[in-house]
């Protein structure tokens, strides 16, 4: 870390105003959300991105917010973005800047070793967390901080705030959190954000936001741990946006695997049980968030005209949504007039998908909005199966293979690293294609390697 100072800073607020993204100006916004999964969800968060660069879409994105593991990725995208724009945010740059630079590094170096090597130096006043911001900043931040973040997207890294129980987020114009208030922090480094986003509780030291970033007073202090410990999708700033973008999430966690719990034994019956309590928040999450997907997809049954509408130009259907709203408070509505095409307030546009699901409607994936899941076809110039793998290898059993890639910060072989980014990729590209594809502006591109 830099060396130990006190960043000028005024007391904690209530709230502070967060920017608005701008629009894009063609197609729609994007907010997605990276889960965690130690590098396992590093990887696929990647191929998400690959994915939506292929599909023309990656520039569109106005929303990024994640987790423990996916925060890698987000920071890649984050302090590559400007580079990316100058290359109109393609498939070859992201190769570049972002695909090639970090499977070279996680497959010739551990991360797990490069902390333990430096575990000398947590005898001052540096943390584990420390360390691994300062892994991060040396492999890939080169000191880029907080307020450097581009303006033109929401970047949002999640941590958990241990002494109120919340969410705590790092932005660009403030951390924070409700209940422990809101500062600025534009010279706090990113690699910094991502460390308390990631700070596994046992195996990484608790972020106190002391040494150098003096910001909060002693008492009531954020107490931070990863991320997932609250949401481990990540996507609870995202359900507050008012407009509504398009939104992905990559659910890279691991599920539980069935055992026989006779054989557990009382430790191993009560870490298995405390591991079934963990796992509902996001069962949880999943099932509402599917719930507003599904919402949405009634709207367009309902009023395939006005949901057409809508999506036609979407700005122009939030303006007059906005103007109708305002007419109705002030009491300038006729009564023969009828109000413009809009979701239901509940409704959420987007995708979700783990790496475990299928696309097959006969599994019956809770991650499925039902209707156009029914009519899923496959598309045969790109098979759930990677083309460096055997034909005769089933695709059900490398996918739950893939799905259960142990959940780790050490040296990765490279096939798994091509594995775990086909398979985002692959999930990315079909889930658009089968329940948005009014946002593909051309035909879905095949596999291009990145290596």
């Amino acid at each position: 870390m830099a060396k130990l100072r006190t960043l000028p800073t005024d007391a904690p607020k209530p709230g502070i105003k967060v920017s608005n993204p701008p629009w894009p100006a063609n197609g729609p916004a994007l907010a997605i959300s990276f889960s965690g999964g130690g590098f396992r969800a590093s990887l696929a968060g990647i191929g998400l991105l690959r994915a939506l660069a292929d599909n023309g879409l990656l520039a569109n994105v106005r929303y990024s917010s994640s987790v423990s593991g996916g925060s890698w990725a987000n920071a890649l995208l984050a302090r590559n973005w400007h580079a990316l724009a100058q290359r109109d945010h393609d498939l070859a740059a992201v190769d570049e800047l972002i695909v090639r630079p970090f499977v070279d590094r996680i497959t010739t170096t551990s991360l797990t070793t490069k902390m333990a090597l430096n575990l000398w130096r947590v005898a001052g006043p540096k943390t584990r967390t420390d360390l691994l911001a300062d892994a991060f900043d040396d492999w890939f931040g080169h000191g880029m901080t907080l307020g450097e973040l581009p303006a033109d997207c929401r970047w949002i890294f999640n941590a958990t705030n241990l002494s109120n129980g919340v969410r705590f987020g790092f932005e660009r114009e403030r951390i924070g959190d409700y209940r422990s208030h809101y500062i600025r922090a534009p010279e706090m480094r990113l690699a910094d954000a991502l460390a308390a986003s990631a700070a596994i509780p046992g195996a990484l030291a608790t972020q106190h936001l002391r040494s150098p970033y003096n910001l909060y007073p002693r008492r009531g202090r954020p107490k931070l741990v990863d991320g997932a410990v609250y949401d481990n999708l990540g996507i609870e700033p995202l359900l507050n946006i008012r407009t509504k973008p398009l939104i992905v999430v990559l659910d890279s966690g691991a599920r539980l695997k069935p055992t026989l719990t006779e054989r557990l034994g009382l430790v191993g019956s009560v870490k298995r049980a405390q591991a079934v309590i963990n796992s509902q928040p996001t069962i949880l999450r999943k099932r509402w968030l599917v719930d507003k997907l599904r919402t949405w997809e009634d709207w367009e049954a309902a009023d395939p005209e006005g949901y057409a509408t809508y999506i036609a130009d979407q700005r122009a259907g939030e303006a007059a949504i906005k103007e109708w709203q305002h007419r109705v408070r002030a009491g300038e509505v006729g009564p023969d007039e009828s109000p413009p095409p809009m979701p239901p307030p509940r409704a959420v546009r987007g995708i979700v998908f783990g790496l475990a699901t299928s696309m097959d409607p006969k599994d019956g994936n809770i991650e499925s909005a039902a209707s156009r899941h029914q009519t899923y076809s496959p598309d045969p110039a790109v098979p759930e199966l990677p083309p460096w793998h055997p034909a005769a290898t089933d695709a059900a059993e490398w996918r739950a293979a893939v799905a259960g890639v142990p959940m780790s910060a050490g040296k990765f072989e490279p096939e798994i690293c091509r594995d775990l980014i086909y398979r985002g990729w692959w999930l990315a590209r079909e889930s658009l294609r089968t329940f948005h594809p009014e946002t593909l502006s051309r035909p879905a591109p095949a596999w291009s390697a990145f290596d």
